[in-house]
């Protein structure tokens, strides 16, 4: 017959648990040749469970002196069951302290070492027979066989699994689920449909279902889309925690990119207490499932801000109202306001290479190489920088200095990374005792006013002079590449007398280009810039000497920060406090044993067996 797949409802999983016995010592190891499962469907939504279990003890098993019957729901009454032990009836009866269902007790009726014995039970479960969710015309039934602890089953078992429907079915109308019927048949006036398997191992489910006509039917139990969603779910424990990895790696990503690698301690917490909260509460899980890529953006956008601009200034005995500090060079105040660590390079270097102390020997990349008299040692490098009329800062030693052991010249190839770390303790050092809220502020206005200075300015050569004296500040703007965009466009473009130090500057064309013979042709009024001419211009230029400069400084060894949240301090305290346990432990300590009362625990509704 034609399979016919249904997204019929996960019901009516009749688990039978068989759990050992509240003892220790001697364990459980039985044998279950056979195992016969029978179904009779209701009128009114109810099935008839009949179990037929064949049990034989190993000649070291423990006595099995009660079976707990787990049941798929608390809706039963006991007075609707009965068992029996190789026909004798067993009449103690009652719910279960281990399993959701009854413990059938055996009496003096154990079943002892190299023992068989045949153990019947049956029951009436109401609300078993489900509307099926691809025919509005059709019924469905789903159910499993108990199943027992592994470490208790020894060899395989004959199961027969049946089902009997209404006498007004027809055996042809039946469709199964999942696993095809091993055969469909009419027996006692009804159609039964059966599966056989001659060599199961019954130590986990085995999962049937079958769709059959409403007809004859006076009810079946509707359930909605969620209830049926919520019941997949819950039958589903690999998805569950397929969904559970997801979860936590995704959120692995984005808490420690929010918090800069720190907060290990509260990782695991979190994750240890969702983790809890998911696995016993599955309907959480999934209730959680459609906001946590709301969580996530809430958690990625703050840390590409952070990423984006780094934090690596330390703390600064800042004093309010202790005044601003004047006097910093572009540089500093570039390390102030925290501005990229690449920009900070160039910042320097351009200077540098304004002071003549660095000579340009290629354009791009940016390649440059100290001055004869200045790779020597700092104080005769002072000596040379009086003769020829120059200051150099305490901070720009480090950079000399990491030319100086590049041997490749290009600025992208040096290590400027402990230069770096100096120019920032630096700064710190010099602020200490100033309003640091202030003294920002101050070198903002300082920005924003060389700006206005230079933009006042109509005539050529005159702007000339005002950009090369303020054009590390002018650098400083954020919005520095507009500015120098709007010249262009205005018949203006700039570039640095500094770069025709050294060797010879770019071929003309290139986008930096003589200026002289650019600014003629601009006053001239001759045709706008090209396109090319644009993205090559002095401010282009510029950008990507930064970005060039920023991968030769390693972040961690200045002190850079990415993130938004510094935990460092949680992962501190929880470590002290991990400490201090440890050391009160070892004078005494905690007794151990297992939590659970006896060994029943270990296999309740799970499967288990006695």
């Amino acid at each position: 017959m034609t399979r016919r797949c249904s997204l019929a409802h996960i019901l009516t999983l009749l688990v039978i648990c068989i759990v050992p016995v509240r003892a220790s010592g001697q364990a459980y190891l039985f044998g279950i040749p056979e195992m016969r499962m029978e179904i009779f469907v209701n009128p009114d939504a109810s099935v008839r469970l009949e179990y037929e279990i064949i049990f034989e003890n190993t000649p070291h098993g423990r006595p099995i002196d009660a079976v707990d019957v787990g049941l798929f729901h608390e809706n039963y009454e006991i007075r609707n069951m009965s068992a029996s032990l190789d026909g004798t009836p067993l009449p103690r009866i009652r719910p279960s302290p281990y399993v959701t269902g009854v413990e059938v007790n055996l009496g003096r009726r154990v079943i002892g070492p190299r023992e068989r014995a045949v153990f019947r039970f049956t029951a009436t479960m109401p609300d078993m027979v489900y509307q099926d969710t691809t025919r509005d015309d059709y019924a469905s039934l789903q159910f499993t066989p108990t199943w027992f602890d592994q470490r208790f089953v020894l060899g395989n078992t004959n199961l027969r699994m049946a089902v009997h429907l209404l006498p007004v079915v027809e055996a042809e109308e039946v469709l199964y689920h999942d696993v095809p019927f091993s055969g469909k048949a009419l027996y006692g006036g009804r159609a039964v449909a059966f599966w056989e398997s001659p060599n199961a191992r019954m130590v986990g489910p085995h999962r049937m279902g079958l769709s059959f006509p409403k007809t004859g039917m006076e009810r079946v139990v509707s359930m909605s889309r969620w209830e049926l969603l919520v019941l997949w779910w819950e039958g589903s424990p690999g998805v569950q925690m397929g969904s559970g990895m997801v979860i936590l790696v995704l959120f692995a990503a984005f808490f420690f990119r929010l918090t800069g690698g720190t907060g290990w301690s509260l990782f695991f917490m979190v994750g240890g207490i969702g983790g809890w909260l998911f696995f016993n509460n599955p309907v959480m899980h999934l209730v959680s499932l459609p906001f946590w890529p709301f969580i996530f953006a809430l958690m990625w956008y703050p840390a590409r801000r952070a990423k984006q601009r780094p934090s690596y200034l330390p703390p600064i005995a800042s004093v309010e109202g202790g005044g601003v500090k004047r006097g910093l060079t572009a540089p500093e105040a570039a390390v102030l306001l925290e501005m990229k660590p690449g920009k900070v390079v160039t910042l320097v270097v351009f200077g540098l290479l304004k002071k003549k102390v660095f000579t340009l020997t290629n354009e791009e990349p940016l390649s440059v190489e100290v001055a004869p008299g200045y790779e020597k040692e700092r104080p005769s490098r002072l000596e040379v920088a009086a003769e020829n009329g120059i200051v150099l800062h305490a901070y720009e030693h480090g950079f000399i200095e990491a030319v100086s052991k590049n041997t490749d010249k290009v600025v992208g190839e040096a290590d400027f990374s402990a230069a770096v770390k100096g120019l920032i303790d630096h700064v710190v050092g010099r602020m200490t005792g100033f309003d640091l809220d202030e003294t920002k502020q101050y070198y903002q206005y300082i920005i924003k006013r060389a700006w206005s200075e230079a933009e006042s300015i109509g005539e050529v050569e005159l702007r000339d002079k005002t950009v090369d004296k303020n054009l590390e500040w002018l650098l400083l703007d954020d919005g520095y590449r507009d500015g120098f965009g709007r010249w262009e466009r205005s018949g203006y473009r700039y570039r640095p007398l500094w770069i025709g130090y050294g060797r010879p500057r770019a071929a003309a064309g290139s986008g930096l280009s003589g200026r002289g013979a650019l600014s003629a042709a601009r006053a001239s009024g001759s045709a706008s810039p090209t396109f090319g001419d644009v993205a090559g211009s002095f401010a282009g230029w510029t950008e990507n000497v930064a970005g060039q400069a920023a991968s030769s400084i390693m972040p961690s060894s200045i002190g850079a920060r990415t993130s938004v949240l510094d935990l460092s301090g949680a992962d501190s305290a929880t470590k002290s406090f991990f400490d201090s346990m440890s050391s009160r432990g070892s004078s005494g300590g905690f007794g151990g044993g297992c939590a659970c009362a006896g060994c029943a625990c270990a296999c309740a509704c799970a499967g288990g067996g006695r």
